[in-house]
C-alpha cells in the first residue's frame, strides 16, 4: 500500500499505477478474496483505477477508523442509505498506520486538484495544470480539451461551468496550455533567483502579502474552536440535568432513551469537529515553516528547463485564469498564481494574447 502512495505522490494517475500493477501481475484485493477461497480470480478482479483511488482515500491506511457512514433505514426494507459526514464515528491512532497522516493529506490533495479538467492518454498522463487552474470569475475549475487538426493539435484550457452550462453561467475564458506554462515558469525562475540572490527579501515580501490574511483566518478557526467547545460543555450539562430529572421521575423513559441518544450522537460529532479544527489551527500557525519549505523548494528552480505536474502540484496552490479583455485595443488576460504557502501575487500577471 505504501508503494501506491508513493506513485501517486510522484504524479502517476491511479489509472497508470493500476496498468502497472496488473502488469506485475499483483493481485487486486478483490482477486485476494477468490485466492483466499482457493479459487482463481475471474478477469473483472484486475486492478482498475477506481480501486486504486479508494486505497488513497481510505483513511484506514492512516491508522483512522470511521464508522457510521452508512444506516438501514428501517428492519423491514432493509434499504442502505448513506449517513452525513458530521455524523460519523472517527476513531483516531485506532491501529499502526501504514503511512503517515501528512502523506495522506498530501495525496488528498493530488485527488481534488485531479478531479476535474483531467487527461488521460496510454501513458495514464494527468493534464499538467488540472485541478490547479480555476476560472477567476467564478471559480470554477478549468477543464483541459485538446483538439486534433490536420498539422498540429491544440491543447487548451476552458472554464468548466461554462463548459456545462454555456454562457448564461460563464464565460469560456479558453487560453492555450502553452500560455499557461510560458507565465508559470518565468514566474517560478523569477523567485528562484530571488530565493537564491535575495532571500531576506522574498521571506519579507511572503510575510507582508500573507499576515493579514492569514491572520483572519486563524481568528475565524478560533472563534469556530470556541463555539464547538462551548457547545460539549453544554451538552455535559444538559446530559447531567436530563439524567436527574430522570432519577427524579419528571422525565419519561421514552423520552430520557430519544434525549440521551440525541446527547451522545452530538458529542461523538463535536469530539470529531473539534479534533480537525484542533489539526486545522495547528497547520495554519505552521505557516513560518511552510515558507521556508517553500523558499528551499523553489530556490533549486534556478536553472529549471521543464515544467512538471510533480513541480506544478508541489509549489502552486492555484492559477486563477481571466476572461480575455481588450486594452487599447490589444486583448489581454490575466493568469494569476497563488503558491502553496499562501497567497504570493505571480510576479507577471497580465499577458498578451496570441492569436491562436
Amino acid at each position: 500500500m505504501r508503494r501506491i502512495y508513493e506513485m501517486f505522490l510522484s504524479s502517476k494517475s491511479g489509472r497508470l499505477i493500476a496498468d502497472i500493477f496488473n502488469r506485475e501481475g499483483i493481485p487486486s484485493p478483490s482477486a485476494y478474496y477468490y485466492i483466499s477461497m482457493n479459487k482463481p480470480a475471474p478477469p473483472k478482479c484486475q486492478w482498475g483505477s477506481g480501486t486504486i483511488l479508494s486505497i488513497i482515500k481510505n483513511t484506514v491506511y492512516k491508522g483512522e477508523l470511521v464508522s457510521g457512514k452508512r444506516r438501514v433505514t428501517s428492519f423491514k426494507n432493509k434499504r442502505i442509505v448513506k449517513n452525513p459526514p458530521d455524523t460519523w464515528v472517527v476513531v483516531k491512532n485506532a491501529h499502526e498506520p501504514i503511512i503517515s497522516e501528512a502523506v495522506w493529506d498530501e495525496a488528498q490533495k493530488i485527488v481534488a486538484k485531479n478531479h476535474v479538467g483531467v487527461r488521460r492518454g496510454g501513458t495514464g498522463e494527468v493534464a499538467l495544470f488540472a485541478g490547479v487552474a480555476k476560472c477567476k470569475d467564478c471559480g470554477a475549475k478549468m477543464t483541459f480539451n485538446r483538439k486534433f487538426y490536420k498539422d498540429n493539435t491544440k491543447e487548451y484550457y476552458r472554464c468548466g461551468r461554462y463548459t456545462n452550462k454555456g454562457r448564461t453561467a460563464c464565460q469560456p475564458h479558453t487560453i492555450l496550455e502553452s500560455e499557461i506554462y510560458n507565465a508559470v515558469i518565468a514566474d517560478i525562475r523569477t523567485f528562484a533567483k530571488l530565493a537564491f540572490y535575495d532571500e531576506k527579501q522574498l521571506v519579507a515580501r511572503i510575510a507582508k502579502d500573507n499576515a493579514s490574511h492569514s491572520d483572519k483566518m486563524i481568528q475565524q478557526q478560533e472563534n469556530l474552536l470556541g463555539k464547538k467547545e462551548r457547545r460539549l460543555t453544554e451538552i455535559d450539562l444538559l446530559v447531567q440535568s436530563l439524567f436527574e430529572d430522570r432519577v427524579s421521575g419528571t422525565v419519561p423513559e421514552n423520552i430520557f432513551k430519544r434525549m440521551a441518544k440525541k446527547y451522545d450522537d452530538e458529542q461523538i460529532a463535536l469530539v470529531a469537529e473539534i479534533d480537525v479544527l484542533k489539526n486545522e489551527l495547528a497547520t495554519m500557525k505552521r505557516s513560518e515553516n511552510d515558507i521556508s519549505s517553500w523558499i528551499s523548494k523553489i530556490r533549486k528552480c534556478l536553472s529549471i528547463e521543464t515544467l512538471t505536474r510533480e513541480l506544478v502540484v508541489e509549489l502552486i496552490d492555484s492559477i486563477e485564469i481571466s476572461e480575455v479583455y481588450e486594452v487599447g485595443g490589444e486583448p489581454q488576460q490575466d493568469i494569476n498564481i497563488t503558491y502553496r504557502f499562501g497567497n504570493l501575487p505571480a510576479s507577471t500577471e497580465t499577458k498578451e494574447k496570441r492569436a491562436s
